[in-house]
């Protein structure tokens, strides 16, 4: 295998295209390999954007390059961090159309709705 001076390490050697990490180099490397086709080489999983992907590689590498202005908490997706925000701004854009409670993110919303559908999806593996 061919070594590269280390200035030149997270360089990708057919567009010189220049990465934060070896993982995103490798990712990069495979979309040249497999025309686009974003899968991540530590698993083979597919995903349906580069951005997605490069999210997906921050899992394995570590990164989180968005950082919380308020109070420094870092995060590997854009999305994650703005929900964060609201936690110090106090702003709650999804409201229930039931009860008009409001909340910061859809996922909370979603759990929130199925306390007026009665619906209950996990059970403990204790009492049932």
């Amino acid at each position: 295998m061919k070594s590269h001076p280390p200035e030149l390490s997270n360089q990708c050697l057919l567009c010189g295209e220049s990465f934060s990490c070896v993982a995103l180099l490798a990712a990069h490397e495979l979309q040249h390999r497999q025309q686009q086709t974003k899968i991540c080489v530590h698993g083979g999983k597919a995903f349906k954007s580069k951005t997605d992907l490069n999210i997906h590689m921050c899992s394995h590498t570590g990164e989180r390059p968005f950082q919380c202005t308020h109070c420094g908490k870092c995060f590997s997706a854009l999305g994650n961090l703005n929900v964060h925000i609201r936690l110090h701004t106090g702003e709650k854009p999804y409201l229930c159309t039931d009860c008009g409670k409001a909340f910061i993110s859809a996922g909370e919303l979603l759990i929130h709705r199925r306390s007026h559908m009665g619906e209950k999806p996990y059970k403990c593996t204790v009492c049932d």
